[in-house]
């Protein structure tokens, strides 16, 4: 009723979405791990046990029917723990020392419900582990991931979780998935984390191997803290819109450490990354064809620390952007060093507020360390750069236009003079030492490279 609060009416809010428009990433209920069980479940082998109301034992599995609390611990050697409630129950699981092992389908599914929240209690070690092959049922309920959730899935709390997929992706979610806490290991033959809607992360720490990518959203990806360690995947962060706000990530990869993939995000606007702080570092030994931060669209850096150490002898481009579909890239903040090869090379947008020196020229070696210094000696910025590389962009705040750096590769060194926002050495268009656009770059290290 229009006028119902004045006849006494009292308004029912559903307390998640009120809170979701006030919060553009979690809800109070996202980072609730403060909450007093209604009921307990207690797994044992082959079956288990259930004390309060709102769920049940069906073989050696556990449904859970309503929405409330529950708080799960024990052992279960073959079977799930399946949420099957009502379209707008809100579902409370506590993970209590679990481990669950489940051959044929997710170990842990939520069929229905309006959000569950998975609490990790603190001190706990808790595993979830699926086999090879799914059942037929399993499969025609496209499920694809050792925790499966149809509806909005939350994992938060201090405990510890690791995830072991033997069928495709580790956490798969085909609404949005919210990770606020947690020691999180994922290890899966496709996708540690999967998520058709949004996904956003903060407070967690992440170990991730993935055989395809890491983290992978179909619409939006925002990272606000926490901890992040992709150990080995194809691609590790993978969407049409990531934004990192802070945090500590590193991705070893094969192909793209970072990709805005598509054509356009969800607001139809282009593909892009913006990163405004934390510290991400990028790393590619093996690839040949392969981005440090790969984008469709954008990429916008505004703060944070950014390295990039990708080989120098492939088509390897430590920052590229769809300068053909009218994407630019900027630096307006941040320290950012970003290694890998010279073939394919792309200078930063001249509408950077911070300027930047691309450099290419002879590939320098695998743990050369690289150093800016600024013309009183002060040291401005160092890295050193696992990975062999031809091309290197520096960037960081104290670098202003007219002032004269030198940037260091090793033992050799070699100054210069900025003379615009982005600015390049040994590149097609840029200066070459001898003053002259897209001259002969006699090389920091005197053996000489032609202008890429």
């Amino acid at each position: 009723f229009m006028n119902g609060e004045k006849l006494g009416i009292r308004v029912i809010r559903d307390e998640d979405e009120e809170e979701s428009e006030a919060s553009q990433y979690f809800t109070s209920n996202d980072q609730n791990t403060d909450w007093a069980a209604t009921a307990t479940i207690t797994l044992s082998g082959e079956t288990a046990t259930v004390s309060g109301p709102g769920a049940y034992v069906n073989g050696g599995s556990v449904t859970i029917a309503s929405a409330g609390y529950y708080d799960v611990s024990g052992t279960l050697t073959d079977g799930s723990l399946t949420v099957d409630a009502e379209k707008n129950a809100k579902v409370f699981i506590r993970l209590n020392g679990v481990s669950i092992t489940c051959s044929n389908d997710a170990a842990i599914r939520i069929n229905q419900a309006d959000k569950v929240f998975l609490t990790l209690a603190a001190g706990t070690e808790n595993t979830v582990t699926s086999g090879e092959t799914y059942s037929a049922a399993a499969l025609a309920d496209k499920t694809d991931g050792a925790i499966f959730s149809h509806d909005d899935l939350t994992i938060n709390g201090s405990g510890a979780l690791t995830v072991t997929a033997a069928y495709k992706h580790g956490i798969a979610a085909n609404d949005s998935l919210r990770i606020a806490g947690g020691a999180i290991t994922v290890t899966a033959p496709s996708d540690t984390i999967h998520v058709n809607d949004s996904l956003h992360i903060t407070g967690a720490s992440l170990t991730l191997s993935a055989g395809d990518d890491a983290l992978r959203s179909d619409t939006s990806i925002a990272i606000l803290g926490g901890g992040i360690t992709v150990n080995s995947c194809s691609e590790g962060i993978e969407s049409p819109e990531i934004l990192i706000e802070d945090g500590d990530i590193t991705v070893t990869s094969t192909d793209d450490g970072i990709n805005a993939c598509g054509t356009e995000t969800a607001d139809g606007s282009l593909p892009g990354v913006t990163i405004n702080g934390g510290t991400v570092t990028l790393l590619n030994p093996s690839g040949r064809d392969a981005d440090g931060i790969d984008s469709n669209g954008n990429i916008n850096i505004n703060g944070g620390l950014v390295y990039i150490s990708l080989v120098g002898d492939g088509s390897n481009c430590a920052l590229d952007y769809g300068s053909e579909n009218g994407g630019v890239c900027r630096i307006n903040g941040g320290t950012v060093v970003a290694c890998g090869g010279s073939t394919m090379l792309e200078t930063m947008s001249e509408t950077s507020a911070q300027p930047s020196l691309l450099y290419a020229g002879a590939t320098q070696a695998a743990g050369t360390e690289i150093a800016l210094q600024a013309a009183d000696g002060k040291t401005l910025l160092t890295f050193a750069a696992p990975n062999s590389f031809s091309a290197v962009l520096v960037s960081c705040p104290e670098m202003q236009l007219g002032s004269t750096y030198t940037l260091t590769l090793g033992a050799t060194s070699q100054e210069f003079t900025l003379t615009q926002v982005a600015d390049s050495y040994g590149v097609s268009g840029g200066m070459g030492q001898g003053g002259g656009p897209g001259g002969m770059d006699s090389g920091i290290n005197g053996q000489g490279a032609p202008g890429v």
